[in-house]
């Protein structure tokens, strides 16, 4: 086998052994990366259209007004509503902690 191929396959072992021991922070860094950059819009209002000024339906009648947000893996403590946080709370979630406290 070529001598430098060895060295180049070897660095490339040593390389990505580092960046698996230390891919949460590479990931982290990156959204960090990201955000500084401006991608990431803030939050901004949203035109709801208004209602019947008048109920037309009886409260028995109409369907409750429900939400039904599906997070698929996520635990109880990845929000930083809990004191949590996704990184040991180096990831903030603003939109989740608004709606947490302000609730209905």
């Amino acid at each position: 086998m070529n001598r430098g191929l060895l060295i180049v396959l070897s660095v490339c072992l040593v390389l990505g052994g580092l960046a698996w021991l230390n891919r949460v922070e590479l990931i982290l860094s990156a959204v960090k990366w990201r955000t500084a950059q401006g991608e990431i819009a803030p939050h901004r209002a949203v035109s709801w259209q208004q209602g019947p000024v008048e109920e037309t339906e009886s409260p028995n009648e109409r369907p409750p007004n429900i939400i039904y947000i599906l997070a698929d893996d996520l635990g109880y403590n990845d929000i930083s509503t809990f004191g949590g946080g996704v990184a040991g709370g180096r990831v903030k979630t603003p939109g989740i902690d608004e709606l947490a406290a302000e609730g209905a």
